[in-house]
């Protein structure tokens, strides 16, 4: 048998980086890009880039449930099936310019696509909001500017 026909086994370098691959599929299209930026700066290898994605996907699935077990508590059906709405559209409106409202140092701002008067601020340097992170007052104040 011909050895150029002989499957050869993956190596540990390629299966890392098919499975980096398959965990940022599993984030939204701007988390994705956001990620892979950030583990690229930190200067991760594969290995330890797979363990941060799989922390942030917990975290998300954690939130996600924590949300959803809420919705299950609330007794109206229309009022159940609206907030799963505006959760949906919280989570699909991050990165899509046609709701981009503006954005600073610490984090994006974005309306919802079903009210203008509601908008989300999206987080995208944490550490940066930690050490220098308004009081609602003043988030308030820059969003009515907006």
């Amino acid at each position: 048998m011909d050895k150029n026909l002989t499957a050869q086994p993956e190596n540990k370098a390629e299966s890392n980086e098919r499975k980096l691959a398959d965990l940022f599929s599993k984030l939204p299209k701007q988390l994705q890009d956001l990620w892979r930026e950030k583990t690229e700066a930190m200067g991760l290898e594969d290995e330890e880039a797979i363990k941060v994605i799989e922390d942030v996907l917990r975290q998300r699935a954690e939130v996600k449930e924590r949300i959803f077990t809420r919705i299950h508590e609330i007794e109206s059906p229309e009022l159940k099936e609206e907030v799963r709405g505006v959760v949906h559209a919280v989570e699909n409106t991050f990165g899509d310019m046609n709701y981009f409202v503006g954005n600073g140092s610490v984090a994006e701002v974005y309306e919802t696509p079903y009210s203008k008067r509601v908008c989300v601020k999206y987080l995208v340097n944490v550490e940066m909001a930690k050490e220098h992170g308004n009081n609602f007052q003043e988030e308030v104040g820059y969003l009515e500017d907006m």
